[in-house]
């Protein structure tokens, strides 16, 4: 039954299994489609409480975009984890006022070096 939940994905040569809930609404986000506050678990139960009309993409079609929308995701990971390694922006002006420019550049690229735009 669990397994009934997941669906394989295979982004750039790596399959993994996701669950279908992430799928389908990553897929409708992909396609600027809306859930109208449903949050279904598989597919039968979209086409049961989809508001949208009779546009609602196939099943195939959302597993589609969801791909698109995983690997839109994972390309900006790196921004995440930047912010979240940088230092906050007082200790940033206090590194330059302290130590000077050439110091807060260094720390700076440590980061960008660390956590790089794939």
């Amino acid at each position: 039954m669990l397994e009934e939940m997941y669906d394989d994905i295979t982004i750039n040569g790596v399959t993994g299994s996701y669950p279908k809930l992430y799928i389908l609404n990553s897929g409708m986000k992909q396609l600027n489609k809306t859930l109208s506050g449903a949050n279904p678990s598989n597919y039968e139960l979209l086409v049961k409480t989809y508001e949208g009309g009779d546009d609602l993409p196939t099943e195939a079609k959302l597993k589609e975009a969801a791909v698109v929308w995983i690997i839109d995701f994972l390309s900006k990971r790196y921004q995440g984890e930047r912010a979240n390694a940088y230092p906050s922006i007082g200790e940033q002006l206090d590194k330059i006022y302290h130590e000077g420019l050439d110091a807060w550049k260094a720390d700076i690229k440590a980061v960008k070096d660390k956590y790089p735009k794939e």
